[in-house]
C-alpha cells in the first residue's frame, strides 16, 4: 500500500512537472485520469527508477558538449535546448521554475555541468545528475531514506485551481464564440451562450490570458495563480487608430518609422475598400507620385526617367521577393493576329495593348490574395534592385496564416452591375445631316454608279436613291420622299440593342488561415468574371493559393512555400465595335441592323446586293454582310495558365545572425485561337474570290471550310538567392542591420504563330497548302497568293547575376543611417565585361527630432523627422543589338540566296543610370490626429539609349548611342488627418498632391531641325510635350490654313514644307498635378466613404476629325465619319468667315491633319472625378451571437465610376475618353457594386 501511494503521488508530480518547452505543458488531474492510464503510468515510472538506480555515473564524466547564447528566456527552454543536445531528461517541481526569473546564458562547447552551472547561477536551485537523468531540486536538500528520498525529489502534486469569466460587449450583453487562450498551457476556450468560459486544473503559476473576437480588440491580462481566479471582461470594437507601418522592400522587412528613402504602403484594407475587378481601379489616387491611367492600362512612378523606344518606363514588380514574370498589374488582351488570310507577323511574345475602351478585364491577381503593396519611389528604398530600379518599384506581399491562430474562414462574394454605354451621348451626326453629306458627294461626282460595273462595290441607301433619280428610274419627288424617310430614321436603338451589353462583373473568394505553435498556413481560391460593354466579350479567371510556413529545430529553421496557380480565359468578337465605327463594316445612322420582324438586314460591301444575290445562285457563298452573323462565326479565345511557386529555407545562426536561401520559379502558358468560320465574312470573300465554275462546276483554288489561326507563347522566369540577415542591438541604445548576398534570374520566352485553312471544327482537320503558289481568282487577270508568315519562332532569354548588400545603423532610435550597393551582370552578348555590369548604390539618414530632449515641452506635436537620400539606379537598354545580325533570303527573280547586315554589332552599349537626391519631412500631431509628410526629389538620368543621325555612306545613317540625358524633379504631400473621434463616431480623411516635371537636357534636340509632329523631343522641354500647328483659318477654298515660324499664311495644297518651327509648344500630355481626396465616416456599425482623384494642368487634342474615311481625294466608299463637327463643314466660298472646319471639296491630307493639329483643337485636360462611394454596414454582435456559426458580417454597397464633378475644357470633354471617329472609346458608365463578408 505504501508502494502504491508512493508510485501514486509519483505519477500526479511528474504528470504536473514535466514539460518540453514553456509553451507545451500539459496538466490533466487525478480526477481526469482513468485508472487504466495510472496503472501504464506507475508501470513507466517503475522503468524509470529503475535506469535511475543503474545509472549511477557523475555529469563530469560525458562527453556531450553544449552550445547556448540566449537572453531573457525561461529555464524550462534551457533545459530543453541542453535535452535536444545531450539526451538527457530533466525532472523539477513546477512550483519551484515558476518561482525563478528568466536568465541570461552563453556557453559554447561545453560540458553538460558547465551549462548547468551556468543556468542556475544566482538562483536558490541545484542539480544532480542520475544517469541520464536530471532532478532540479532547492539549492539546500535533506536526504532521508524510503519515501521521504522521493518526497525530496518529486514532491506532493502542487494544488490546482479553476480561471473562469464571462466575456461581454460594448453594451454588456454577452459575446458567443469569443477565443480565450491561456498560456503557457496553450489551452483554448470558446465562450458560450452566455459568454462564459472555464478552464479547470489550472497549476499554480504565471499565466498570460488572451481573450479575442473578429472586429473587436484583444484583451490580454497576465495572471499569477494561487487560488481560483474569475473575471468579466468586456471587449471594445476596434477603431482606426494609427498603427506602426510595416514596409517590404522583397529583400527586408522594415518599419516606417525608421526607413531614411521614399516608401508608400497600401494595406488590404485599403485594395478592400474598392471591390473592382482591375486592380489598377483599386490603387488610383491612393499613393503620392503614383500615376495609375486605368484607361491605358499604364502605371508611372514619379513620371519618366528615360526616353526613346529602348528606354522602359514602368516599375519594376516584385512578388513576394521576386520580379513578378509578366510585369503587369492588370492584362487587357487585345488579338495578335493580322487581318484576313493569315496570322501576320506579329511577335506573339510582345504584350498587345489594345487602342479601344471597354475591354474584358483579366487581373494578374487574385485582390484579396494581397497582405500589402510598397512602393519604393527613391534610389534609398529601391537601388538595391538595380535593373528597371529608375522606375521605381512595386513589391507585392500575398497573405500568410499567423502562428498559434485559430483558423479563420472568410467568404466574399462582390457582384457589380453598369449599364452600357450611351450612343445616344455620343457627339455624331443625326441622319439627316449625313445624307445631306453624301448628296454634297454625290453632286460633285465622288460616287460611282454601282450599274455601270458589276466590279462596282455597293453604295449607301440614300445614294442608291440618288443613282435611281439619275438614271430616271424614280422621280425627283420620289428621291426627295425617299431621302426624306431616311433622314428621320435613327439605327441608335438597335445598335444599343443589339451589340452593347450590360456590364457585370462578379467575384467570389474563400480563404482558410490560421496555424499552430509551430506552422502557419494561408488558402484561397477566387472565381472571377466580367462581361464588357461589348456582346460576345467576356473574361474569367480562376486563382488558387497556398502559402506555408514551418518552424523545425526548435525553431531554429524556418521554412516557407508558396503556391499560385491563375487559369483565364478571355472571349473576343470585334463585330460589334466595327458596326458603331466609320469603314466598310460601319453602319450610316440610319442603316438599320433587322428588319420589322427582327431578321438581320443583309447589305452587299465588296458588291452589291443585286450582284451578290445573282453570284449566290451561281453556287457562291453569300458575298453580303450583317454584324449579327459575325458575332457567331469570328471570335478569338485568349487562355493563360500561370504558374508560380516560390521557396525560402531560413536557419537562425545565433539570436542575430540568419541565413536564408529561397528561390522562386513562374511559367506561363499562353495561347490565342482565332476560328474565322466558313460562315465568316472574311472566309466567305477568300473562298468566292478564288471559286472558279466551268460548265457548271466550282473549282475552289482557296481551301473551302474555316481558317483557324493559333498564337503559342511560353514563358520561364526563375531566381535563386542566398542571402544573410544581422540585427544586433549593442548596449540597448545601438542597432545594426546588415544584410548581404547573391542572386541570379533567367527569363526566356519563345512564342509561334501557325495557320490553318480548309478548318472543319467538328472533326479538327484542316488541309495542305502552299502558300507560295498563284491562284486564279474571278477577276480577270488577276491572281493571288494565300502567303506565308507563320516561320518565325520568336525566341528571347535574359540572365541576371547580382550582388546586393544593404545596411542600417540607429542610435536610440532617433538617429538613422542606411546604405545599399548592388552589382548587377547581364547577358548583353558582344558588350565588354566592363560594359554589361553596373554597380548602383544609395546612402540615406533620418532624424527624429521629436526625440530630442529641446522638443519634450512641445506637447501638441507627436512626432516630427526629416529625412534624406542620394543614390543611383539603373535600366538595361532594349530592343537593340550587341552583335552583328544578318538577314538571309531568297531573290524573288534569281532564286539566289541573299544576305545584308540587318543591324550592325554595338559593344557600346551599357547602362541608362539614374542619380536621384530626395528629401523628406514626417509630422504627427494633436494627439496623432493629424499627420503630414512632404517630399521633394530630384532624378537626373543620363547614359540614355537614343538613335542619332550617322554618315549614311557607312550603310546607315542612324546609330544607337548611350549619351543623351534628362532631369527630373517634383513634391509630394500627403495629409491624413481625423477629423472626428469618439466612441461612435469618427471622420477621417487622407489628401495627396504630387507634382512632377521633366525636361531634357541634350543640347543636340533642337526642334527646328525635325519633321513637324504633335511630339518631338526638344531640349528644355518635357518629354511629353505637345506642339501644335499655329491656326489661320481657312482658305477661300476651304481648306486649312497655317503661320510658319515667319508669321506667314501657308496653304495645304502643292507641297508645303512644314518643320517643328513653324509649330508652337502648347503643353504636357500627362498631368503635372495628380492625387487624391477620401474621405470615411463611421458611425457605430455604419460607414460611409468617398474618393475622389483629381488631374491638372496637362493638355489634349479633339480628335473628333480625322483624315480616317474622311473624303479626301475625288472618289470615296464605305461609311463616311459622322462626326458632329462636320456638320458645320466648309460648303461654298465665304463660309470660310463663320467655320474653321474644311470642307468636303478640294480637301487633302494636309488640310485635315493641320486642322487636327492645329492650337484650334487643344483643350485643358484638367478634371476631378468622383470614383466612388460606399456605404457599409458591421453585423453588431447582438444579432451575430443568434447564429453562433459566423464571427463577422458585412455589407458594403457601392457606386462607382461617378464621372467627372469639374472639367477645365468647356466642351464637356472627358480628356480619358476622347471620342474619335471610331466611337471606340467609349467612357464606362456608373457601376452599382455590392460586396457581402463572411467570417466564421
Amino acid at each position: 500500500m505504501k508502494l502504491a501511494a508512493l508510485y501514486k503521488r509519483v505519477l500526479l508530480s511528474m504528470r504536473l512537472s514535466e514539460t518540453n518547452n514553456y509553451f507545451r505543458l500539459s496538466v490533466p488531474t487525478a480526477q481526469q485520469t482513468v485508472f487504466r492510464r495510472k496503472i501504464l503510468l506507475v508501470m513507466r515510472m517503475s522503468i524509470v527508477l529503475l535506469f535511475v538506480c543503474l545509472q549511477h555515473v557523475s555529469a563530469h564524466t560525458y562527453a556531450q558538449k553544449v552550445t547556448i547564447s540566449a537572453k531573457q528566456i525561461p529555464l524550462t527552454q534551457a533545459f530543453n535546448s541542453i535535452k535536444q543536445q545531450t539526451g538527457y531528461s530533466f525532472f523539477w517541481d513546477q512550483q519551484l521554475l515558476d518561482k525563478a526569473p528568466l536568465i541570461n546564458i552563453s556557453v559554447k562547447d561545453a560540458p553538460i555541468d558547465v551549462a548547468l552551472d551556468n543556468c542556475l547561477k544566482g538562483l536558490d536551485l541545484s542539480y544532480e545528475i542520475k544517469g541520464k537523468i536530471v532532478l532540479i531540486t532547492p539549492k539546500k536538500t535533506q536526504h532521508f531514506t524510503d519515501a521521504a528520498t522521493v518526497n525530496a525529489f518529486f514532491p506532493p502534486p502542487a494544488a490546482t485551481h479553476t480561471i473562469s469569466g464571462v466575456v461581454l460587449d460594448e453594451n454588456g450583453k454577452p459575446l458567443q464564440g469569443a477565443t480565450v487562450l491561456l498560456e503557457a498551457l496553450n489551452w483554448r476556450r470558446s465562450t458560450d451562450a452566455k459568454g462564459e468560459f472555464i478552464f479547470t486544473d489550472v497549476p499554480e503559476g504565471h499565466y498570460r490570458l488572451e481573450i479575442s473576437y473578429v472586429g473587436y480588440t484583444k484583451i490580454v491580462r497576465s495572471l499569477t495563480i494561487e487560488k481560483d481566479y474569475r473575471e468579466t471582461l468586456t471587449l471594445r470594437p476596434e477603431i482606426s487608430v494609427q498603427e506602426e507601418v510595416v514596409l517590404s522592400t522583397g529583400y527586408k522587412k522594415l518599419t516606417k518609422a525608421s526607413a531614411t528613402g521614399s516608401y508608400a504602403v497600401v494595406t488590404a484594407k485599403d485594395i478592400e475598400q474598392t471591390p473592382a475587378v482591375n486592380l489598377m481601379e483599386r490603387l488610383e489616387g491612393k499613393v503620392a507620385g503614383v500615376q495609375f491611367d486605368v484607361r491605358n492600362n499604364k502605371i508611372q512612378i514619379r513620371g519618366v526617367a528615360g526616353f526613346g523606344n529602348n528606354s522602359p518606363v514602368a516599375p519594376l514588380i516584385v512578388v513576394d521577393g521576386f520580379p513578378y514574370i509578366d510585369q503587369q498589374l492588370t492584362n487587357i488582351k487585345a488579338t495578335n493576329f493580322n487581318a484576313p488570310g493569315n496570322s501576320g507577323s506579329l511577335n506573339p511574345t510582345l504584350q498587345n495593348q489594345p487602342a479601344y475602351a471597354g475591354n474584358s478585364i483579366l487581373s494578374s491577381f487574385n485582390p484579396n490574395d494581397i497582405e500589402s503593396i510598397t512602393f519604393l519611389k527613391d534610389a534609398a528604398a529601391g537601388a538595391i534592385w538595380g535593373a528597371q530600379a529608375a522606375n521605381g518599384v512595386i513589391v507585392i506581399e500575398t497573405k500568410r496564416g499567423r502562428k498559434n491562430a485559430a483558423p479563420v474562414v472568410s467568404l466574399s462574394t462582390t457582384l457589380s452591375t453598369s449599364k452600357a454605354a450611351k450612343l445616344s451621348s455620343v457627339k455624331q451626326m443625326n441622319s439627316k445631316d449625313y445624307v445631306d453629306l453624301e448628296k454634297e458627294l454625290f453632286d460633285n461626282n465622288y460616287y460611282s454608279d454601282p450599274n455601270s460595273s458589276f466590279r462596282n462595290p455597293e453604295i449607301s441607301e440614300a445614294v442608291n436613291w440618288m443613282f435611281m433619280a439619275k438614271r430616271g428610274q424614280i422621280s425627283t419627288a420620289q428621291r426627295d420622299s425617299a431621302l426624306s424617310v431616311l433622314s428621320g430614321r435613327s439605327n441608335i436603338d438597335q445598335l444599343q440593342r443589339n451589340f452593347l451589353q450590360q456590364v457585370v462583373s462578379q467575384q467570389y473568394n474563400l480563404s482558410v488561415s490560421g496555424g499552430g505553435e509551430n506552422t502557419s498556413y494561408h488558402m484561397s481560391g477566387n472565381y472571377t468574371r466580367n462581361n464588357p460593354v461589348y456582346k460576345k466579350n467576356y473574361a474569367e479567371s480562376y486563382f488558387f493559393t497556398s502559402n506555408t510556413s514551418t518552424d523545425l529545430l526548435n525553431k531554429r529553421v524556418t521554412f516557407n512555400t508558396g503556391l499560385n496557380y491563375t487559369y483565364s480565359k478571355s472571349f473576343m468578337n470585334s463585330a460589334a465595335m466595327n458596326a458603331i465605327s466609320s469603314g466598310n463594316l460601319g453602319l450610316a445612322p440610319y442603316d438599320m441592323v433587322t428588319d420589322a420582324s427582327g431578321n438581320p438586314i443583309e447589305r452587299g460591301l465588296i458588291f452589291t446586293k443585286r450582284v451578290s444575290d445573282s453570284m449566290l445562285k451561281m453556287g457562291y457563298l453569300p458575298w453580303t454582310y450583317n454584324p449579327l452573323d459575325e458575332l457567331n462565326y469570328n471570335n478569338t479565345i485568349y487562355t493563360k495558365n500561370a504558374l508560380r511557386v516560390n521557396l525560402s529555407l531560413t536557419g537562425k545562426i545565433t539570436s542575430w545572425l540568419n541565413v536564408q536561401v529561397s528561390g522562386q520559379l513562374q511559367r506561363n502558358f499562353d495561347q490565342q485561337t482565332n476560328l474565322q468560320d466558313l460562315m465568316a465574312y472574311d472566309t466567305r470573300v477568300l473562298v468566292n474570290e478564288a471559286t472558279i465554275y466551268t460548265n457548271g462546276k466550282a473549282t475552289y483554288n482557296f481551301p473551302k471550310g474555316g481558317i483557324y489561326k493559333t498564337s503559342n507563347t511560353n514563358g520561364e522566369d526563375y531566381g535563386l538567392r542566398g542571402q544573410f540577415n544581422i540585427n544586433k542591438t549593442f548596449n540597448v541604445d545601438h542597432q545594426f542591420q546588415l544584410l548581404g548576398g547573391a542572386d541570379i534570374r533567367q527569363t526566356s520566352s519563345n512564342g509561334y504563330k501557325q495557320t490553318r485553312y480548309g478548318y472543319d471544327p467538328i472533326l479538327s482537320t484542316s488541309v495542305v497548302v502552299n502558300p507560295t503558289v498563284s491562284y486564279a481568282t474571278i477577276y480577270p487577270f488577276t491572281t493571288k497568293q494565300i502567303g506565308y508568315s507563320d516561320g518565325t519562332v520568336f525566341m528571347d532569354r535574359k540572365r541576371y547575376l547580382s550582388y546586393f548588400s544593404d545596411a542600417s545603423y540607429s542610435y536610440r532610435n532617433k538617429y538613422y543611417v542606411t546604405a545599399s550597393a548592388r552589382f548587377d551582370d547581364y547577358s548583353m552578348v558582344g558588350v565588354r565585361r566592363q560594359d554589361r555590369g553596373n554597380p548602383l548604390w544609395s546612402i540615406g539618414a533620418k532624424w527624429d527630432i521629436r526625440k530630442e530632449d529641446f522638443m519634450k515641452n512641445i506637447t501638441w506635436l507627436n512626432n516630427l523627422s526629416l529625412r534624406g537620400s542620394y543614390g543611383t539606379q539603373g535600366v538595361i537598354p532594349t530592343g537593340t543589338s550587341y552583335y552583328t545580325v544578318i538577314s538571309s533570303g531568297v531573290d524573288s527573280y534569281t532564286q539566289q540566296p541573299t544576305a545584308s547586315i540587318f543591324s550592325y554589332a554595338n559593344p557600346t552599349i551599357t547602362w541608362q543610370t539614374t542619380k536621384t537626391i530626395n528629401g523628406g519631412v514626417d509630422a504627427t500631431m494633436f494627439n496623432n490626429r493629424l499627420s503630414a509628410t512632404i517630399e521633394i526629389y530630384n532624378k537626373h538620368s543620363y547614359n540614355i539609349y537614343y538613335q542619332f543621325p550617322y554618315n549614311a555612306t557607312y550603310g546607315f545613317n542612324q546609330v544607337g548611342y548611350n549619351t543623351a540625358n534628362m532631369s527630373n524633379h517634383g513634391l509630394e504631400i500627403t495629409l491624413n488627418g481625423q477629423i472626428i473621434r469618439t466612441k461612435n463616431l469618427t471622420w477621417s480623411s487622407n489628401f495627396n498632391l504630387s507634382y512632377n516635371t521633366n525636361k531634357i537636357t541634350d543640347n543636340r534636340f533642337i526642334s527646328n531641325t525635325q519633321t513637324a509632329t504633335t511630339n518631338h523631343l526638344t531640349v528644355g522641354l518635357p518629354v511629353d510635350n505637345l506642339f501644335a500647328y499655329r491656326w489661320a483659318g481657312l482658305s477661300n477654298l476651304g481648306q486649312a490654313q497655317i503661320y510658319n515660324s515667319k508669321g506667314e499664311i501657308i496653304q495645304s495644297t502643292g507641297f508645303p514644307t512644314v518643320t517643328t518651327a513653324d509649330q508652337v509648344y502648347v503643353g504636357r500630355t500627362t498631368p503635372p498635378y495628380f492625387g487624391g481626396f477620401t474621405n470615411t465616416l463611421q458611425y457605430k456599425n455604419w460607414t460611409l466613404s468617398a474618393r475622389m482623384v483629381y488631374y491638372l494642368g496637362h493638355k489634349f487634342l479633339k480628335q473628333d476629325l480625322t483624315s480616317n474615311h474622311y473624303p479626301t481625294g475625288t472618289s470615296f466608299s464605305g461609311r463616311l465619319s459622322s462626326s458632329q463637327t462636320l456638320a458645320s463643314r466648309w460648303r461654298k466660298p465665304g463660309d470660310e468667315a463663320i467655320t474653321n472646319v474644311p470642307g468636303i471639296l478640294n480637301a487633302n491630307s494636309n488640310s485635315i491633319n493641320w486642322y487636327t493639329g492645329s492650337d484650334l483643337n487643344v483643350r485643358d485636360a484638367g478634371n476631378i472625378r468622383l470614383q466612388q462611394i460606399t456605404l457599409g454596414y458591421t453585423m453588431p454582435q447582438s444579432i451575430l451571437r443568434k447564429v453562433p456559426v459566423f464571427k463577422a458580417v458585412t455589407i458594403n454597397a457601392t457606386a462607382s465610376n461617378l464621372g467627372i464633378i469639374w472639367r477645365k475644357n468647356k466642351d464637356g470633354i472627358d480628356p480619358d475618353y476622347v471620342a474619335t471617329s471610331d466611337y471606340n472609346n467609349l467612357p464606362p458608365t456608373v457601376n452599382y457594386v455590392i460586396n457581402l463578408n463572411l467570417t466564421f
